[in-house]
């Protein structure tokens, strides 16, 4: 259909060609998958990846995932370290929004964790427990183990951590507490044993026999919410064995009681 006008003919919109909604919505949604497969394989890496193992290890066309990463870097949720890209800042703080949680445990919580560094000289972490991980929203270390950190991952399977065995053993202890568990730990998440998670109720801490930080010993303990169920941990990881020394045991467990003090004080959800 055409409309005519002294200056000239104009194509009427309708006989534009246009795609249909059916076919947008799914190139979307194919693009936003493959843009999701980019961004896992950054999160689960830890470092620099090279553009040739993220096609190669999302079964994306090179050229395809050269373009959806560009995209990504406009909007900042993709960074360049030479020639391999990293998950970018504003990736990084909508991690950070989402792992604080909404009434701001992180922020409440991060006194307490810096006291247990200055105390110990340990590496001292923040960890919460999500779906089968457990996620180290921070980590505090002196230069000593400067050198440890950056092969160190901030998330590791609950089963394979201090903080993951202690916050899966304290929600699986009683049966409210089993439903917390179903939801927050997910199907595959290892649970530790019976007698294993009465020792860590009974004692009030995890020990781990193999530290996630190569040549460490950790200890970690909850950080207690509103209905006495833990809400994070503080984990502790120090050169000689935690559970030897009484100042750092007597350090963890003031940083962790304190902690739980201060988010009990935190105002109901949707209040400053």
């Amino acid at each position: 259909m055409i409309l005519g006008g002294s200056h000239g003919k104009v194509p009427f919109v309708a006989d534009t060609p246009m795609t249909p909604i059916s076919e947008v919505s799914a190139l979307s949604a194919d693009a936003i998958g493959r843009a999701v497969r980019l961004l896992e394989r950054l999160a689960s890496s830890g470092h620099p990846v090279a553009l040739s193992n993220l096609a190669r290890d999302t079964e994306l066309p090179k050229s395809t995932a050269y373009r959806i990463l560009q995209t990504l870097s406009t909007h900042g949720m993709v960074a360049r370290r030479g020639n391999r890209y990293v998950l970018g800042p504003r990736m990084h703080a909508l991690t950070s929004m989402v792992m604080s949680g909404p009434r701001g445990v992180r922020k409440r919580l991060m006194p307490y964790l810096l006291d247990l560094h200055r105390h110990t000289g340990g590496i001292a972490r923040l960890a919460l427990l999500r779906g089968e991980e457990v996620v180290y929203v921070e980590t505090l270390h002196g230069h000593a183990h400067a050198a440890l950190i950056p092969g160190v991952p901030d998330r590791v399977p609950a089963g394979a951590t201090p903080s993951g065995r202690l916050l899966l053993a304290f929600a699986a202890g009683t049966a409210p507490r089993q439903r917390r568990s179903e939801a927050d730990a997910g199907q595959g998440a290892v649970l530790p044993s019976a007698s294993e998670r009465r020792a860590i109720l009974h004692d009030g801490f995890a020990h781990a026999e193999r530290s996630p930080i190569p040549g460490l010993d950790s200890v970690a303990m909850p950080i207690l919410g509103s209905d006495s169920l833990p809400v994070a941990a503080f984990e502790l990881a120090t050169t000689t064995p935690v559970l030897r020394s009484q100042s750092a045991m007597a350090a963890l467990r003031e940083a962790a009681l304190a902690g739980s003090v201060a988010l009990r004080t935190l105002p109901p959800e949707g209040h400053p």
